[in-house]
């Protein structure tokens, strides 16, 4: 339950408005702050403070100040006046101030949108931004390269040039020295750099170039071969393949089509032992089924499906000896246990129904929605026969127990009810008709 704070102090000056609030224990971890341009709330769980103000506010410019012991608002007038009060004057009425707390989410909410738009916006900008340095720089790149290319390109042809000039240099007669050629003026440089640029080359000579160049990358890729075949080598002598071999294995014999679960070991196994004392009676009968000449009259379910024709004719005692005949020849059914259970209230043979309907629960284990229907007509029965014995307080256990698994049911509420007016009456009460019970859901075969 929330605690509303409805005392504050607080102060203003023309353009600001300052409350404090005496919040123990407050941090931004525990404080959750609601500013709109009219409303502001603060919730500090269990306490909550929330204020219709007085005049507007610039919810941008509020500033919260967090102390061990206070909370400060500072809040910015939108237009600079004195206010006579904090709170709006129709801060107490209901319904303003639920219209306005409306508002207030709105507001929110649209604020919380547009900071989340701008937010997505920024980012795409920021992602174009870097998705166009890439760009630029890998096409800067590339120019750089080609640029790199070509300058090689001209050196080696430049240089190719300046040596059939210096071959030429040599075949004419000269008398300059190798000292007056380092000597030589910028401008004579300059000079002999023309003259090397303005030489047209031969076709001979610029295929001989570019058959160099094509031995020196063919060299070079002939190393670079050569490194990784020897590290391949050496990777192959450290790491010999592994010798191919032959695992033989024999698969373990399985009736069931599922893995096999230690958890389940104990069930499989009950549910195998119960299929081959079935199989066992069903093969070799035994003094009770000497008068049965078929297989299909030795099936429990056959004898259950006519026991189930006596019980629905009315012939309680018929049924019985075809449930119980069914029982001796290996069936651990519930439907049957609870259908002779059946039979005995019927006849009033209280004690049967009790040693029927605990068998029934027994084999309606575990207890899921499949068999709910089942357990809850075990336990009804069972609350029914306490009651015709007289004990009460064991009939309310066992409706207890049907109510849990259906608590929607009227017949069993008004059933409850009653015998829990018994348990508490007189001795003539305690004694008088429980044949009415006997009707509903209670009678109904499985």
């Amino acid at each position: 339950m929330p605690i509303v704070i409805a005392e504050e102090s607080w102060e203003q000056t023309n353009l600001y408005v300052i409350v404090h609030l005496s919040l123990k224990n407050a941090s931004k971890k525990t404080l959750d702050v609601l500013s709109t341009p009219t409303y502001i709330k603060i919730s500090h769980l269990p306490f909550i403070f929330e204020r219709y103000l007085f005049a507007e506010v610039d919810e941008a410019k509020t500033v919260v100040e967090i102390t061990p012991s206070t909370v400060t608002l500072r809040l910015v007038k939108k237009f600079p006046c004195t206010w006579p009060d904090v709170k709006h004057p129709n801060n107490d009425c209901k319904k303003a101030m639920h219209r306005v707390r409306e508002e207030a989410l709105k507001f929110e909410q649209q604020r919380v949108q547009n900071e989340s738009k701008s937010k997505k916006d920024m980012r795409r900008e920021r992602e174009n931004l870097s998705i166009q340095q890439h760009m630029e720089k890998q096409s800067w790149g590339v120019t750089n390269v080609t640029k790199a290319k070509d300058a090689e390109k001209e050196k080696a042809i430049h240089l190719l040039g300046l040596e059939q000039w210096g071959a030429a240099d040599e075949a004419a007669p000269h008398n300059s020295s190798e000292k007056d050629l380092q000597e030589a003026t910028p401008t004579e440089a300059n000079d002999e750099k023309d003259q090397a640029d303005n030489i047209c080359y031969s076709d001979d000579a610029i295929e001989e170039l570019v058959s160099k160049i094509a031995a020196v990358d063919e060299k070079r890729a002939t190393k670079k071969t050569s490194r990784k075949s020897s590290h391949k080598l050496s990777v192959d002598m450290t790491c010999p393949v592994r010798a191919a071999s032959t695992i033989s294995f024999t698969p373990t014999c399985r009736i069931f089509p599922t893995p096999k679960r230690e958890s389940q070991t104990e069930q499989e196994e009950d549910w195998l032992k119960k299929q081959n004392q079935f199989r066992k009676v069903l093969e070799e009968g035994g003094t009770d089924c000497d008068d049965l000449h078929s297989l299909v009259l030795r099936d429990p379910l056959c004898i259950k499906t006519k026991g189930d024709k006596f019980l629905d004719a009315g012939d309680w005692d018929s049924a019985t000896s075809c449930y119980s005949y069914a029982v001796q020849a290996g069936a651990q059914l519930p439907a049957i246990f609870l259908n002779r259970g059946l039979c005995h209230v019927r006849k009033k043979n209280l004690h049967k129904v009790l040693e029927d309907m605990s068998k029934a629960l027994d084999l309606l284990q575990p207890a899921v929605a499949a068999n709910a229907k089942d357990r809850l007509k075990a336990h009804w029965r069972r609350a029914v026969a306490f009651a015709f014995m007289g004990l009460f307080a064991q009939s309310l256990i066992e409706y207890q127990g049907a109510r849990a698994i259906d608590s929607q049911n009227e017949d069993l509420q008004r059933q409850e009810g009653f015998v829990r007016g018994k348990a508490g009456g007189t001795e003539e009460e305690k004694g008088s008709d429980l044949g009415w019970m006997l009707t509903g859901d209670l009678l109904q075969r499985s």
